[in-house]
């Protein structure tokens, strides 16, 4: 993104919460705009638009809106408080980091057991869980008492994340009522009709071109706020904008799951019941298509169990693993 020439482009850099769980009580911008180069630094109070809020078909499922800014609280290590357009990145980044933040810390969580137990729940969410569905067929407890052998297991896919060598960016050029934005993404029809959307634009208004895209794994699939923010500050200030995230600040978000799984066999190769429990992090945003994360864990886990029956591993009929 950053060969892509833009002529009087400023930069845009954001301040960016270092704790992950706080209520924010106050946020000084005096020091940042007066650093020279500096266009504008806005916060979400100044930005008035709406949150990121992804569509849920599933009626189990929490649709979490994601603000572009975060107004009132932080929930994660990263979340952009305030944004900087200066006429060098430099000067962007040094006033960035010149944005006071008032940060009264929340209790944190990082498992699931923890998120479950209730003592924390991310600050205005009714709870943690952002999706519950539970699917029961036959009689269980009735074929757990009669099975001869429990194999039970525990699969998990630890926390991890995309990293593509090339980080998000984005540049954003006004054209009047009409807007062309440059991103490094993997949705680029999906993007134009968010940014027209929260924009208050045409659909049409909107054109976004994708170069050839640096790595993207699933992780460039998403509309994220940084565009976003990038967008409105080129219509606001009447002048291109670009940003791009260095390696360390591209923190994408990671995901880690784990299944428990009770097979219930009358003899050796033979199962009656299948019992699995999925429980997936996904952070304090819920992806549109995360759910199908979990279900391919829990088929892999379920085609394990199998194998391992044919193979003839539940032996012992008075064994619990």
């Amino acid at each position: 993104m950053d060969d892509l020439p833009s002529t009087g482009a400023l930069h845009v850099a954001f301040a960016r919460s270092p704790v992950a769980h706080a209520r924010i009580d106050a946020v000084d911008l005096a020091d940042a705009v007066t650093v020279p180069g500096v266009a504008a630094v806005v916060t979400q109070a100044e930005l008035g638009l709406a949150p990121l809020t992804p569509p849920m078909e599933n009626p189990h499922a929490v649709s979490t809106p994601r603000p572009l800014l975060a107004d009132g609280a932080v929930r994660f290590v990263g979340e952009p408080v305030a944004a900087v357009a200066a006429d060098s990145r430099y000067a962007a980044e040094d006033a960035a980091e010149l944005v006071d933040i008032v940060y009264d810390d929340l209790p944190v969580v990082s498992d699931v057991e923890a998120a479950l137990d209730g003592g924390a729940t991310v600050h205005g969410y009714a709870s943690n869980v952002l999706y519950d569905a539970r699917v029961e067929a036959g009689d269980p407890d009735a074929a757990f008492s009669a099975a001869a052998a429990v194999v039970e297991r525990t699969f998990v896919n630890p926390r991890y994340a995309a990293m593509p060598i090339e980080p998000r960016g984005a540049v954003a050029v006004p054209d009047g009522e009409d807007l062309r934005l440059w991103s490094s993404t993997q949705a680029p029809h999906k993007l134009a009709q968010i940014v027209a959307e929260l924009l208050g634009l045409q659909r049409d208004a909107v054109v976004v071109v994708t170069p050839d895209v640096g790595g993207g794994f699933g992780q460039k699939a998403h509309a994220y706020p940084e565009e976003i923010v990038v967008a409105w500050l080129a219509r606001r200030l009447g002048r291109p904008l670009r940003a791009g995230a260095t390696t360390r600040r591209h923190r994408p978000r990671g995901r880690r799951s784990a299944v428990r799984c009770s097979l219930f066999a009358v003899r050796c190769s033979l199962s009656l019941s299948l019992s699995l429990s999925l429980f997936a992090i996904v952070g304090v945003a819920l992806a549109n298509f995360v759910q199908t994360i979990g279900a391919a864990i829990l088929i892999a886990a379920t085609a394990w169990i199998a194998w391992a029956g044919q193979r003839g591993r539940v032996e012992d009929p008075a064994h619990r693993v």
